[in-house]
């Protein structure tokens, strides 16, 4: 009956793939046209594949090298069906590789723009500049408080090591008592006597984002400085303007400061987004964190920078707070703030099933 169907596509099918395979001593080999070898074929469902994954990718002789890498060298020798599948699964689930190399890919999260203020002192800033000489009063830390729509800015010296409740006190000082209480204060994380000048000269100069210097779109006029007091009053600083003419030139000021910072918006997030990619985790989501939020753990275990780990983990995702900023489950040692920026993370890829006899090597360990 096989004989009769020997012209049948099916027939000639087998034929073609019986080609390609030869059994010798015992053993079945694959010819692979690519490479012009044959392959000793070995079961899917076998420890012996799992050892050559591991002797081809993990071992120290190996060097963990990317999948492309990995399935050239088994390809040398060895044949499976689906090897590439599993070979890709192998390596992106390599934890070592995972923690210690870093993403041949961007980063993720594009930018997240802020609602434009409609009106001054509605939005604020708030930031931190640490790291300082320490002056005669204690001061290491200059705390800055920015109004989003005018731009000015009040720079106050602070301590690092500053309480909640001190930086609390600093901004009702400041911000409170000149402009009342913001809806929305945004926070990231000798020279105290000049820090006054400082802010003066910020708030007196023009920001390219609004078209005005913050000074003037917050009172209406541009500060006289020390060497104008000995100039003669132009005949326009010395126009009198009734209120109504005033309130219409600082509305039309504020209206064109806004639309100055929403093109200056789009701009950033067209720039910025460029070399992102987007990317959006889940609660329940296990992540990687790149150690340079940690680089002073490190420092204190004066661990070799060459050593030290690209990214620890992997940490639960608890909470969501943006598409770009996630709460983080992590542990106390570390202690870091757990609100971590989505660019800081990378997905965690964990052992699949078939591969769960495999050896892992445990990560260092930040005490």
């Amino acid at each position: 009956e096989l004989i009769k169907q020997d012209g049948s596509p099916l027939i000639k099918e087998i034929k073609q793939k019986i080609k390609d395979y030869l059994y010798q001593d015992g053993l079945l080999y694959y010819f692979d046209s690519e490479t012009r070898s044959y392959q000793l074929c070995v079961p899917s469902n076998s420890d012996l594949k799992l050892k050559i994954l591991h002797d081809s990718h993990d071992a120290p002789v190996a060097g963990h090298f990317g999948d492309y890498k990995t399935s050239v060298l088994i390809k040398q020798s060895y044949y499976w069906p689906r090897m590439s599948r599993d070979i890709k699964k192998y390596v992106f689930s390599c934890q070592s590789c995972q923690r210690n190399k870093a993403m041949n890919q961007q980063s993720f999260g594009q930018l997240q723009s802020l609602a434009i203020p409609k009106g001054r002192w509605e939005q604020v800033t708030m930031d931190f500049i640490v790291g300082l000489p320490k002056t005669a009063a204690g001061y290491d830390s200059i705390i800055v408080f920015i109004d989003r729509l005018t731009k000015r800015a009040y720079f106050k010296p602070t301590k690092f090591q500053a309480t909640a409740v001190d930086t609390v006190t600093i901004f009702f000082e400041t911000i409170f008592r000149h402009h009342g209480l913001p809806r929305v204060i945004i926070s990231d994380q000798k020279w105290d006597k000049t820090l006054t000048q400082i802010e003066f000269a910020y708030n007196n100069s023009i920001q390219t984002s609004i078209g005005f210097s913050p000074f003037f779109l917050d009172t209406g006029r541009h500060p006289r400085i020390t060497e104008q007091l000995t100039y003669p009053i132009t005949p326009q600083q010395d126009t009198s303007q009734t209120a109504t003419d005033f309130l219409n030139d600082m509305q039309q000021n504020l209206e064109a400061a806004q639309n100055s910072i929403s093109n200056a918006l789009l701009k950033q997030a067209k720039y910025y987004n460029k070399k992102r990619q987007a990317k959006q985790f889940q609660v329940g989501d296990y992540v990687l964190l790149n150690t340079k939020c940690l680089t002073f753990k490190f420092d204190e275990q004066k661990l070799p920078r060459k050593l030290r780990p690209k990214y620890l983990g992997p940490f639960e995702t608890v909470n969501k707070l943006s598409p770009s900023v996630h709460e983080l489950d992590l542990p106390q040692n570390l202690k870091i703030h757990p609100i971590i920026n989505i660019s800081s993370l990378r997905p965690f890829v964990s052992t699949p099933e078939e591969f769960q006899q495999r050896v892992i090597n445990p990560p260092i360990t930040i005490t």
